[in-house]
């Protein structure tokens, strides 16, 4: 299985925790989830690291578009697209402040 690693902003320090991919997470917990972990090609981590993507997070904010402006390939953005629908999220996604 998988390990993932990420940070928990939810108290002064910042908690480390480690889930299996194969866990249900909440939400939240999903959006700090590291790209590295979502085994995407070494040509779309490399567009991600570029535009200053690190986490999920990151990820959901973007659009097609925009990462299509930021240089990402087709071949790419269907990568990320389908990182993020194993872990029932969506592109362009709107986050509660």
């Amino acid at each position: 299985m998988k390990k993932s690693f990420f940070a928990c902003n939810c108290c002064a320090i910042n908690c480390i925790f480690e889930k299996t991919l194969d866990e249900k997470w909440s939400s939240s917990q999903k959006m700090y989830v590291s790209i590295y972990d979502l085994e995407l090609s070494l040509p779309a981590i490399n567009c991600c690291k570029t535009v200053g993507i690190l986490l999920v997070r990151d990820l959901v904010l973007k659009s097609e578009e925009e990462l299509s402006h930021d240089g990402f390939s087709h071949q790419s953005i269907g990568e990320v697209k389908g990182a993020l629908k194993k872990l029932d999220l969506k592109m362009g996604m709107k986050l509660p402040e």
